[in-house]
């Protein structure tokens, strides 16, 4: 049993964790979490994200960008973030979480160009 609860959020939706299983140093632990629509299941670490609660004063830590945003990698071209991984989603792309949608199209929403992965510290906001 775990002395706090921790609200996290699953694949499934929202809920609170109950306790921790350790699966040892090579393996994710397994949480087990009441959602909040009542069911009890069990998932690794790799599939939560924490996702705040103010009465303790802890807040998630909010992203520099989102769906849409118009963006520029390294200061070459123009594109908009077509796709945002979780973290543990992420995992799949080496921690990159932002699919950057590249073209020639200055509204950067034709249908023509290349997408690209990137992480956060390596895009700039373009306006």
């Amino acid at each position: 049993m775990l002395a706090i609860s921790i609200p996290v959020k699953t694949p499934l939706g929202e809920g609170t964790t109950v306790y921790v299983t350790d699966c040892g140093v090579h393996m994710n632990d397994m949480w087990c979490v009441c959602l909040d629509d009542g069911r009890i299941l069990h998932f690794l670490s790799s599939d939560l994200t924490h996702v705040g609660n103010g009465s303790l004063g802890v807040v998630p830590p909010k992203h520099k960008f989102k769906l849409g945003d118009r963006v520029s990698a390294h200061g070459n071209v123009s594109g908009r973030i077509v796709k945002i991984y979780t973290e543990s989603e992420a995992k799949d792309t080496g921690g990159k979480r932002y699919m950057v949608k590249w073209s020639h199209d200055p509204t950067g929403l034709s249908a023509g160009g290349w997408s690209a992965w990137y992480a956060e510290d390596e895009l700039s906001a373009v306006q």
